[in-house]
């Protein structure tokens, strides 16, 4: 769910910390600067419609930390 929760030197917390479920680390290689997860969805109808909101928390080893935008998907 949607939230907008101010952190100080990071940027707003747009998703709800109480619904979240974090994802493993991944490393953005310099030449592309993109990095993708999958997740597996089961096959069940009743996600149909269901909305997914992301968020990620970018490290730029050592002294940088910033939080992207949210970013809203629906099951289909």
């Amino acid at each position: 769910a949607p939230a907008s929760v101010p952190v100080p030197s990071l940027g707003v917390v747009g998703i709800d910390p109480g619904l979240a479920i974090g994802l493993p680390a991944a490393l953005i290689p310099k030449p592309t600067g993109m990095v993708s997860l999958t997740v597996n969805v089961p096959s069940n109808p009743q996600l149909l419609g269901l909305e997914l909101f992301t968020q990620a928390l970018l490290v730029q080893w050592p002294l940088q930390e910033v939080l992207t935008n949210t970013s809203r998907s629906v099951i289909y």
